[in-house]
């Protein structure tokens, strides 16, 4: 099973927090002046902060696992699989497993394409596992 890191949600995290005292302080500086500059400070690090918060809220990982040949791809409640030892189950690389930009796609019975990133998985051990039950295909 491979998790993603949680470096973006303390990214949001720690945005939200910095975000939401900026908006306090800029709101009792616009209460306290009456200036429309620094209401405009107030309505902006709001709505950033309400922003990051939104986006604290809804971000789900992927999750990606391999169990007996069965590759699955989940992101909230919903998941994919598919059967790596079936000769008919798409799995294209892009790239090498060493390089930045490597990746995996595999398309669904539905015609969509899941895209496996270097961020998602680590990709020689990604690549290996899979090769492992592609060779055992029918």
């Amino acid at each position: 099973e491979f998790r993603p890191g949680n470096a973006l949600r303390y990214v949001f995290g720690t945005l939200f927090t910095a975000f939401s005292v900026s908006a306090v302080i800029a709101i009792f500086w616009a209460v306290s002046s009456g200036e429309s500059t620094a209401l405009m400070a107030a309505t902006g690090l709001t709505v950033l902060a309400m922003g990051c918060w939104w986006a604290l809220l809804n971000w789900t990982p992927a999750i990606v696992s391999i169990s007996n040949g069965t590759l699955e791809i989940s992101k909230g409640s919903g998941a994919d699989s598919w059967d790596l030892r079936d000769p008919e189950t798409q799995l294209s690389y892009s790239g090498k497993p060493s390089s930045r930009g490597w990746k995996a796609t595999v398309i669904g019975n539905d015609g969509k394409k899941h895209t496996v990133s270097k961020a998602t998985v680590d990709p020689e051990q990604f690549t290996q596992i899979v090769e492992h039950y592609r060779s055992q295909a029918a």
